[in-house]
């Protein structure tokens, strides 16, 4: 039991220390775009808007990457081919 924790514990440390970095890159987006809806607000409702429409648009665009990428990663191991190509380290 005690080691099933501590082999938890360190699992929950590994999965911090490789998500770090793409938690800041989110929470640094997201606060780009309050920034800029701020900057832009006292120049009108359109440009607001143009602020919101495109936002939107890039979130669409980078999820879509991230959705094919998480495809490909799960697809290829069930498909029996290896997890990452051969010019990738694993």
């Amino acid at each position: 039991m005690m080691q099933q924790k501590s082999e938890s514990r360190a699992m929950v440390r590994v999965i911090l220390t490789l998500a770090w970095p793409t938690m800041l890159e989110q929470m640094s987006q997201s606060a780009v775009q309050y920034i800029d809806t701020a900057m832009v607000g006292a120049l009108g409702t359109q440009a607001t808007a143009a602020v919101g429409a495109t936002s939107t648009v890039g979130w669409l665009v980078n999820s879509s990457i991230t959705a094919f990428g998480q495809t490909g990663s799960i697809y290829r191991p069930a498909a029996g081919m290896p997890a990452s190509p051969p010019f990738l380290p694993s």
